[in-house]
């Protein structure tokens, strides 16, 4: 039987990403501003601190809505980076190091609240588990996992860098089901909605994690993300900044002074690495970072604005029509202008989500032809457009 813990392995390149994410920000120096102010989101800072401050919080957590039977196990994996005690470093910079709690076996088929502590160097904490069946037809649970720094605080005039030194980083949950399955928090079926609805998070959100379209890894992240996150393919190398875009950080590495890129090589052995490693990238995989283009396609085809149709609300239009506009979901402001408006379609475009636009230009708009000229248009859903006569 696969190892519970080998699911994760699908979503391990994007919950990387996730977790160094913030450590040192472009231009990857430690002198940087941005760099100023470290670790903006996923800290779980110890109680007392938390207490007294306000703007940290000392408990992370988040809900989710599974499917399980009897045999069902959940494996959490809590992740997290910590900042050793402050080194006598020049630069001000502090290396964090990165950790992991694992709590295995968990039976989730019935209710159950389960504490798990754990020590990591100097700092004290614990993941709560719950599991909350639902009433209903269907085997439902809510999964409740939290992560808390209760780490003995008596300094109480400790500033927020000197708190980092004891707290939770970057914290992020991995969560897998054996024998069971998650639903979507973003779009989930319909007779799982209102007890998606009913979950609370705070500091963690759940999604879909791992390529494919599983459901049996989630991945609570401390920022917001889709189902099934994955890192570009053309990404062929790791980044601090792994949510970024590869092209605009390798441009920025390359265009580093000799004493910014010294001070870079000195910072940590992370960001030594990615300087290096740029030093002789190939020309060739930096062009793969520019982009990938997708053409939109149309029953196989590919997609012609020129020719293709629309059905649009008293009939067919192409190019070349003439049309009445009426806006119907005001997606933006100045709609409200050209309600009953006539005008003429330049093109039916279809986007990659296989959605139609009828793009139109406006037949009273002084500027229409140099609209035309530089394809401007306007663009409207085909029930916002009313068949006036033919192309």
């Amino acid at each position: 039987m696969t190892s519970i813990g080998s699911q994760f392995d699908p979503a391990q390149a994007i919950a990387d990403a996730v977790l160094y994410e913030g450590y040192a920000l472009y231009p990857y120096r430690a002198s940087s501003a941005k760099n100023r102010a470290r670790f903006q989101f996923g800290v779980g800072a110890p109680l007392p601190w938390a207490t007294r401050e306000g703007s940290e919080r000392w408990r992370l957590s988040t809900e989710c809505i599974a499917e399980y039977d009897r045999d069902t196990r959940l494996h959490v994996r809590v992740r997290f980076l910590h900042m050793p005690a402050a080194k006598p470093d020049p630069s001000g910079w502090d290396e964090a190091v990165e950790q992991a709690v694992e709590v295995t076996e968990v039976a989730v088929n019935g209710p159950l609240e389960q504490a798990t502590p754990f020590t990591t160097g100097n700092i004290d904490g614990r993941v709560v588990v719950r599991a909350e069946p639902l009433p209903g037809p269907y085997p439902l649970t809510r999964l409740h996992v939290s992560v808390e720094n209760l780490t003995s605080w008596d300094d109480a005039r400790a500033s927020r860098d000197v708190m980092l030194h004891r707290a939770l980083l970057s914290t992020q949950v991995l969560l897998a089901l054996h024998d069971g399955v998650f639903f979507s928090a973003i779009d989930p079926p319909a007779f799982t909605k209102a007890a998606v609805d009913a979950c609370t998070s705070d500091g963690l959100w759940p999604v879909l994690a791992g390529p494919g379209g599983g459901s049996d890894v989630m991945l609570c992240a401390p920022i917001i993300l889709y189902d099934h996150p994955e890192v570009a393919p053309q990404s062929t190398t790791e980044f601090c900044d792994g949510t970024e875009i590869d092209e605009m950080l390798a441009i920025r590495v390359l265009t580093m002074t000799d004493d910014e890129k010294a001070e870079a090589l000195a910072t940590d052995p992370r960001t030594r690495e990615i300087v290096e490693r740029w030093g002789d990238f190939p020309p060739e995989l930096i062009e793969k970072l520019h982009g990938v283009t997708h053409f939109p396609t149309r029953d196989g085809a590919d997609a012609d604005p020129s020719t293709d149709t629309a059905l649009v609300v008293g009939g067919e239009v192409a190019k070349g029509s003439k049309v009445r506009l009426q806006p119907r979901h005001r997606a933006d402001a100045q709609d409200l202008f050209v309600v009953g408006s006539l005008a003429t379609v330049t093109g039916v475009f279809h986007d990659l989500d296989g959605e139609t636009h009828v793009a139109v230009t406006l037949d009273d708009d002084p500027g229409a032809d140099l609209h035309e000229w530089y394809g401007r248009y306007l663009y409207f859903k085909p029930d916002e457009v009313e068949a006036v006569a033919p192309a």
